[in-house]
Formats: C-alpha cells, sequence, structure tokens
C-alpha cells in the first residue's frame, strides 16, 4: 500500500513561495519563480513517518489543471510522475508550471499536489 503524504500546497508569486504540509520541508531551486520559469520542487520527508525511508516516490497533482495530465490512476502512478531522489528522504520534481499543466501563465496562482 502506498503511503501519502497530506496535500501540499504552495502558493506561486513572483517574490515568494509559502507552503502548507504534513511535516515535510519544501524548497525550491530557483526560490523565486514565475509560471514561466523553470523550477525545481524538492521535498524532504524525512519528518514525514509514514515515507522516510519509502522508494519510490510519486507526484499527484491536481491543480492549476483538474485533473492534471499524466498523474495515472490512483492506485497506479504513472511513472513519468516518479520523482527523483536527491538523497535520503529528499525527492525532486522539476517543472515550467505553464507548460506542464498546459495553461496560461497568468492562470498558475497556486499548485496543489501530494507526494505517494
Amino acid at each position: 500500500m502506498k503511503k501519502i503524504i497530506s496535500v501540499i500546497t504552495v502558493l506561486f508569486a513572483a517574490i515568494s513561495l509559502n507552503a502548507q504540509t504534513s511535516g515535510a520541508v519544501i524548497t525550491t531551486i530557483p526560490a523565486n519563480f514565475t509560471a514561466l520559469d523553470q523550477v525545481k520542487i524538492i521535498v524532504d520527508v524525512s519528518a514525514v513517518g509514514n515515507l522516510a525511508g519509502m522508494e519510490p516516490l510519486y507526484i499527484w497533482t491536481w491543480n492549476p489543471g483538474d485533473p492534471a495530465p499524466g498523474n495515472g490512476s490512483w492506485d497506479n502512478s504513472n511513472e513519468a510522475r516518479r520523482m527523483v531522489r536527491e538523497s535520503a528522504n529528499r525527492w525532486s520534481w522539476t517543472i515550467t508550471p505553464a507548460d506542464y499543466y498546459g495553461v496560461a501563465p497568468g492562470s498558475v496562482t497556486r499548485i496543489q499536489f501530494l507526494v505517494k
């Protein structure tokens, strides 16, 4: 059975990032970005007991496009959504938000995703 982090919401603005998590630590490279910038989202699940030490991990996302393209089915994640293992309990996902979701840049005000 796959373990899941509760919803992680990342709010985008040209100058700030806010995140709500269930113990995971989220960082981005670059720290500030827009919907047209390529961004690496790094999730450290060390403090999330049911995910620490698990692998592989996958992204499941639904906002700003619901359903987001390529999630796969709930019980069978798309391999294209497999996160990259950066180090023990640190996983990343790299996207250009407007391109990834296939939406106009102005409609990307937040990205909602979970890690499973």
